[in-house]
């Protein structure tokens, strides 16, 4: 409720499903939604080509101590679906493959997020 702002949402678990079966499925989506180049990802950034505008970079993300991790090599985005009190679900995309993967995120961690619009 409090990463949107008012009229956009956090992305449901169909909404990251939808895109990534849009995008391809699994093994390729991730390659299609990062930006290209090694500007901000570190190489190789393999099959990254940004088909959709998407344009992902590579957050990395935050610890529960406030440190930030993997910035550059991929990064982790929120969803909304809740897996327990302390824990959601995230989507990662990698410097090194084109794979989209799926994890399971702590709530004091800090994780990047795209919000649609209601």
């Amino acid at each position: 409720g409090k990463l949107c702002p008012s009229g956009w949402h956090v992305p449901a678990e169909l909404e990251w499903i939808e895109l990534i079966n849009f995008a391809g499925g699994t093994l390729v989506a991730g390659g299609k939604l990062k930006e290209e180049g090694t500007i901000h990802w570190q190489s190789p950034n393999t099959g990254a080509s940004d088909d959709y505008g998407f344009e992902a970079l590579p957050g990395g993300y935050r610890n529960f101590d406030g440190n930030f991790i993997d910035i550059g090599l991929n990064t982790h985005f929120w969803s909304s679906l809740e897996t327990s009190p302390s824990g959601s679900r995230q989507y990662l995309l990698f410097h090194d493959n084109e794979y989209i993967g799926l994890g399971y995120a702590m709530k004091n961690h800090g994780y990047s997020v795209r919000c649609l619009k209601d």
